[in-house]
């Protein structure tokens, strides 16, 4: 996943009075007066100051020449008087000269261009020297001038599970370079909102699963239905319970502002976190007045909510979810799909009624009318956002529309991977600083201790692409990020990137055990991470034959197989003739190596019989166990046992002899974690379960296929069939990938007699 950055440097001008003059009176008097000192570093802004001859002191006519002394200031911020044009300053039309004469009582308007090559903090002393000599001052306000890095708008849309991004206002569009992007459950209740803290993005999803009801554990209620990542590998789910005492609520719609994310739930409350839900505020919330899903929640630059529900209606809150005021003017409509708010305190809404136009109002608590946005060009408005005084859309046709204007003027266009009837089920938008954007990933291919570059036609190389208006210096991997034994062997072109150029990293591995797929940081010259960017490697088990590790742990390196090994799908189970439904011991994603399930006593009516050598697996996670248990019924306990490896899932893998294997069972069909990696949801006790130890799933192969390159073709859309049982239905249904067209996917159950792809794994021995 790419980290997006939001470091605001904060400089400071400090100008300082003096004065020069005949007894304690000041001659001149040089005052603050208007300017743009907040900018972006690699543009400009503005300061203006009057300057005022006081009355009786200068005589008439006498001549003042202006200049600039910069005493103390940090190299990088410079500012430059503006001699000629018209005046910038509020309120004095005259503009100083280099050398004007200016008389007693008269005022001029002395103006300086800022730029910056590099955000920091600086310090600056402009002074004003007159002729005669003896007439002279310093400036005497100080006004802060900020200097943030080079910033761009930053789109998240989610389309059916699938996370895309545009750190560039949708100039340029990519995938999540995260191997797994959180868990995708409910396609109807998907959100996501971005924090960003000290420069650390955070990305947050909502899953929809309802808690359970009875609080048996720290998993059972609504709050962990809420995932969140910060590198985009490793999700965590949220523990602590929200703060009503139910315990069935579950999170439904997100917002976020700065270090805070809020939550809109099913039951009709919001809530707020600013630590990943160690704590929740507030302590006691209050139900929206309707008592129906709070669909849509938004939270103004004064603090103010509003949440938008199931049951058509807009609230407001001025007691941060303690109370609630219904909008005195509603949009209509009998369900708010979604709420954007801008800093001028612009609501926008989308309703069921009001999908080719959304909404706005300027002054929505103070009983502002709702007026219709000018008609989008195509589609109809599935999601809103704002960001500044921006709005955006994202439509039913996949396409992410925004305008300035309330719609007199629409930009925008098609999100990757979308079409016709796929819809922008999410949309979040803030300000980020990523000045490049990576354009590919790097394989490195292994054998016999050293990395071959282009073996397999996989290339070790990553482009990088700049983004900004400013030439970026010293791009190159953060090298504590990469994995043991990579290292960035050469650059191309990166000691000087150009606006829109590009350039290439080149890496390289001195082992020869392999790594997961690795997202990285890339860097600048200032140490900034300014983007991220993936390694994939491959291995050899017969000096021929590569294959894409997807996951290492201590022991071994598991690889995916380089095609499918059945033609038009298999089913998981059967007696020779059909399928059989029967529960196997120890396989269904609850299963653990102390307490096998399915057992002889669970679940009731589906009950399973332990057959010679099978174990208690970890069903969500260990594929070789399951398999392996899964093998051994249908070869001698199944009815019409042995049943022909050609007839079901598992027997594919066991009988597969790619790269040189025996076809004993050294390729196994994944388990459910292996397939997709991260979380899994224990369907019997109705929470998230933890693919711990954290491996990385076969679905981050596909995820980055995205981008092109070699991984494009090496997994097909469709469904995957894993090794691990579904623990409330072991005899019908088995858990499956689903690899969904663009790059999304999310685990699902099937039932045993649909077919399905089979795609199987092997572990090689470090």
């Amino acid at each position: 996943m790419k980290k997006h950055i939001n470091e605001l440097f904060i400089a400071t001008v400090l100008l300082t009075h003096a004065y020069v003059g005949h007894a304690a009176v000041n001659p001149i008097t040089v005052t603050y007066n208007s300017g743009n000192t907040s900018f972006v570093s690699g543009s400009a802004g503005t300061a203006n100051y009057v300057v005022s001859v006081n009355s009786g002191v200068i005589p008439p006519n006498a001549p003042l020449t202006f200049h600039l002394t910069s005493t103390g200031a940090s190299s990088g911020l410079t500012a430059t008087q503006i001699t000629s044009g018209s005046s910038s300053c509020t309120n004095v039309n005259t503009l100083c000269g280099s050398s004007f004469p200016l008389s007693a009582g008269q005022s001029c308007c002395l103006s300086f261009t800022l730029t910056s090559t590099k955000a920091g903090n600086y310090s600056m002393q402009p002074s004003i020297s007159t002729t005669p000599a003896a007439y002279s001052a310093k400036a005497a306000s100080a006004e802060p001038i900020m200097v943030s890095a080079l910033s761009f708008t930053s789109i998240y849309a989610e389309t059916n599970g699938l996370e895309t991004y545009s750190p560039d206002n949708g100039t340029t569009w990519g995938y999540m370079l995260s191997p797994q992007f959180g868990w995708a459950w409910d396609a109807a209740t998907w959100a996501t909102a971005v924090t960003v803290v000290n420069g650390t993005t955070t990305m947050y999803q909502a899953t929809g699963v309802m808690g359970d009801g009875s609080c048996i554990n720290s998993q059972c209620n609504g709050a962990a239905t809420l995932v969140y990542s910060s590198d985009g590998i490793t999700w965590n789910q949220v523990t602590n319970t929200l703060p009503t005492s139910d315990h069935s609520d579950w999170v439904q719609s997100l917002f976020a502002v700065g270090d805070t994310v809020y939550a809109g739930t099913g039951e009709g409350y919001v809530y707020y976190t600013n630590n990943q839900g160690s704590t929740w505020g507030p302590a006691a919330p209050l139900i929206v007045p309707d008592s129906s899903t709070v669909r849509a929640i938004v939270v103004d630059a004064n603090g103010v909510f509003y949440a938008g529900t199931q049951g058509g209606h807009i609230y407001y809150s001025t007691t941060s979810g303690q109370g609630w005021t219904p909008l005195t003017n509603q949009p209509g409509g009998t369900a708010i799909q979604s709420l954007g708010i801008d800093t001028n305190g612009t609501l926008y809404v989308v309703t069921d009624i009001t999908t080719t136009q959304p909404q706005y109002n300027t002054a929505p608590r103070t009983g502002g009318s709702w007026h219709l946005m000018t008609a989008l060009p195509s589609g109809n408005a599935t999601a809103i956002a704002a960001t500044g005084t921006t709005v955006y859309v994202g439509t039913n046709n996949t396409t992410v529309m925004y305008t300035s204007n309330f719609g007199e003027q629409w930009n925008g266009g098609q999100v990757p991977g979308g079409g016709n009837n796929i819809s922008i089920t999410s949309l979040f938008v803030n300000q980020s600083l990523s000045p490049l954007f990576v354009e590919s990933y790097g394989i490195i291919p292994l054998n016999g201790g050293a990395s071959q570059c282009g073996l397999s036609g996989a290339a070790c190389t990553v482009t990088v692409k700049n983004l900004s208006n400013t030439t970026v210096t010293n791009v190159h991997a953060n090298s504590s990020q990469l994995p043991s034994g990579v290292t960035q062997q050469s650059s191309s072109g990166c000691a000087s990137v150009a606006p829109e150029g590009s350039c290439f990293l080149t890496f390289g591995a001195s082992g020869t055990n392999g790594f997961a797929p690795t997202v990285f940081s890339i860097i600048d010259n200032n140490g900034d991470a300014v983007s991220e960017a993936a390694l994939v490697s491959s291995l050899t088990p017969n000096g021929s034959n590569y294959y894409y590790v997807y996951a290492i742990d201590a022991l071994n390196a598991y690889v995916l197989d380089s095609t499918n090994s059945d033609v038009n799908g298999s089913i998981w189970s059967s007696n020779g003739t059909s399928a059989d439904f029967t529960s196997l011991w120890g396989i269904a994603e609850n299963s653990t190596i102390g307490n096998a399930y399915p057992n002889s006593s669970a679940p009731t009516g589906a009950t399973a019989t332990q057959y010679g050598a099978q174990q208690a697996c970890k069903g969500a996670t260990d594929g070789t166990c399951d398999s392996n248990n899964i093998y051994i019924y249908y070869n001698g306990y199944s009815a019409g046992n042995p049943v022909p490896t050609s007839d079901y899932a598992e027997g594919l893998c066991y009988a597969n002899q790619d790269g040189g294997a025996a076809g004993g069972g050294e390729w196994y069909l994944p388990a459910a974690c292996e397939l997709y990696g991260s979380i899994y949801f224990d369907v019997t006790n109705n929470q998230f379960g933890s693919c711990a130890p954290a491996l990385t799933g076969i679905f981050s192969l596909y995820n980055l296929g995205t981008l092109g390159g070699d991984l494009f073709s090496l997994l097909a859309a469709g469904t995957y069939w894993s090794s691990t049982e579904v623990s409330n239905d072991p005899m019908q249904s088995a858990w499956s990938q689903v690899l969904v067209p663009g790059g999304s996917g999310y685990l699902f159950f099937a039932g045993k007699s649909s077919p399905s792809s089979v795609r199987c794994s092997r572990a090689l021995s470090l």
